[in-house]
């Protein structure tokens, strides 16, 4: 019997709640905040101010937006565009899942 090394991965987010993504690879685990995080005001930017800016952006770009309003060090928003293009759209499927539930004030009616 082998034993499993069981891999410690320090969150660059303090003691905010995280999103750990394992690769396909079994590389090391890539740590994000919850999506969560986009629904609150960052450096005084509301989030309807913010999805209001980046409306106009390609889906791309407005992902490259909503990591660096989680404030995802590059480093390893880089890992995360190393990843397959199948896998990385599992990924952001994923982080954004929690997101489908914007909060109730501040945001326009559907």
């Amino acid at each position: 019997m082998t034993a499993v090394e069981e891999r410690t991965v320090e969150s660059p987010y303090g003691d905010n709640p995280t999103f750990t993504y394992r690769p396909e690879d079994g590389s090391e685990p890539i740590v994000f905040p919850k999506s969560t995080v986009l629904w609150d005001d960052v450096d005084g930017v509301k989030p309807i101010k913010f999805l209001w800016k980046v409306r106009k952006l390609s889906e791309a770009y407005q992902t490259f937006e909503f990591m660096d309003r989680a404030k995802v060090p590059d480093h390893i928003q880089e890992r995360v565009l190393d990843l397959p293009d199948d896998e990385r759209g599992t990924f952001f499927d994923r982080w954004f899942k929690n997101l489908s539930e914007p909060p109730e004030a501040g945001l326009p009616p559907e």
